[in-house]
């Protein structure tokens, strides 16, 4: 049928990127921080990862096996 979009489960773009994006920017900073304050980033990036794919399950633009793929 014209117009139609097919039934796919595709991966969540949005939360690849947001990983590889923060992730990359927490190592960056973590690398400037010389105390037991270099968790911060980490713990920094891996909530904002972690919103984003909850965000996208609430929002109902994937399911929760897309985020996590």
């Amino acid at each position: 049928v014209h117009g139609t979009v097919p039934d796919i489960n595709s991966p969540s773009g949005h939360t690849a990127l947001s990983v590889a994006v923060y992730v990359m920017l927490a190592v960056l900073f973590a690398s400037q921080i010389k105390s037991s304050l270099r968790v911060i980033p980490y713990i920094a990036a891996s909530s904002l990862v972690s919103l984003i794919a909850i965000s996208r399950v609430i929002l109902k633009y994937h399911t929760v096996e897309e985020v996590l793929t």
